[in-house]
């Protein structure tokens, strides 16, 4: 138990850490500016355009992912060779 406690306070000091202390952009950008970003887009109301796309997105590759996947089970229900083929992965 204080072992567990030692890491979580541990990782929070880090990122409180990376947190205050600007980072110089070599990777990544500050998280103020990340913040910054976010206030703006809110303002200009970009970020719900983009949130619409992006869950668009989602909900397309799911619908097309459960049209193929109940297709192979499907076949997997004719065809021995081919439910002994997906056996593993389902």
């Amino acid at each position: 138990m204080k072992t567990w406690l030692i890491f979580l306070a541990t990782i929070i000091l880090i990122q409180l850490l990376f947190f205050i202390i600007p980072s110089q952009n070599f990777l990544l950008p500050s998280p103020f500016d990340v913040l910054n970003a976010l206030y703006v887009q809110l303002r200009q109301g970009e970020i719900l355009i983009d949130m619409a796309m992006s869950l668009e997105r989602v909900v397309v590759g799911f619908f097309l992912a459960v049209i193929i996947a109940i297709h192979i089970g499907i076949l997997c229900g004719y065809s021995q060779k081919l439910g002994s083929f997906f056996r593993p992965f389902v």
